[in-house]
């Protein structure tokens, strides 16, 4: 661990004597200083930063991967896909290819396969009052 430096000692610098005293700036110079600092634009880098990093993008993003959760989650296939998928998978064709035909992801219509073949079982197995 290094020692913090001291404190610079500037009496021995400041012959003037205005070191560590406050000075009021020109007023017409601030304003012109101000001026040109509102019409500069800002830089690509910190334009990124703010678009990245705002919060209404934030909650925006944050809603529409909730949202993509929600539509895998609540994908249906109807009967005759139902039948097509189970065709295909007889016939051996893979996941992928299949879902690549339904443009969704293999995990969804995996998802989906699975979730309404359980259902149909348990349709099956509860007796009818």
């Amino acid at each position: 661990m290094t020692t913090p430096t001291p404190p610079r000692d500037l009496s021995e610098t400041d012959r003037a004597g205005i070191a560590g005293t406050l000075h009021t700036p020109d007023p017409a110079a601030v304003a012109r200083l101000r001026a040109l600092m509102a019409q500069q634009q800002p830089t690509p880098q910190a334009a990124a930063v703010n678009r990245q990093y705002s919060g209404d993008r934030i909650a925006a993003n944050i809603q529409r991967a909730a949202a993509a959760v929600n539509a895998r989650r609540t994908f249906v296939l109807s009967d005759e896909q139902m039948a097509d998928v189970e065709q295909r998978r007889v016939e051996g064709e893979s996941w992928e290819r299949i879902a690549k035909a339904y443009h969704k992801s293999h995990t969804t219509l995996m998802a989906a396969y699975e979730r309404q073949t359980r259902a149909r079982r348990r349709a099956g197995m509860e007796k009818p009052q």
